[in-house]
């Protein structure tokens, strides 16, 4: 899955000009899960976003639910590291055809859990992200 920048302030700014917010900020709780396929330095690894889980069950295969609803099954021995997070989701009107999709686009977060209080900036700039 395509990594989500990580917010390092609870600031987001506009990504593209001209364009307006047309909704509030949306919270879930996931968990980042990282894997590995092995290989050493140059072994395969990928992210996992998911809804927050309550226990991993260690060398077992585990049912988990991406963040667009859909059931996959990890093998937990391939794990490296796994973290709660919020998932933060803002949509936001585009009338750059350079710049994202003309119309409504969605932008997806994910910040600490103890990041509050987010705020939508109507200015274009860059949003400060891990």
């Amino acid at each position: 899955m395509k990594k989500i920048p990580q917010l390092i302030n609870p600031k987001i700014y506009l990504p593209c000009s001209p364009s307006k917010w047309i909704s509030k900020p949306e919270y879930k709780k996931i968990t980042r899960i990282n894997l590995t396929a092995g290989g050493g330095m140059g072994g395969s690894k990928w992210t996992e976003y998911v809804e927050q889980i309550k226990e991993l069950q260690p060398n077992t295969i585990q049912a988990f639910t991406r963040i667009n609803g859909k059931q996959i099954l990890l093998n937990t021995n391939y794990i490296t590291d796994a973290e709660d997070f919020r998932l933060i989701t803002v949509k936001f009107h585009n009338e750059n055809p350079h710049c994202y999709h003309l119309g409504d686009n969605t932008l997806h977060y994910i910040a600490e859990m103890d990041l509050i209080g987010i705020e939508l900036i109507d200015n274009y700039g860059d949003t400060p992200t891990l």
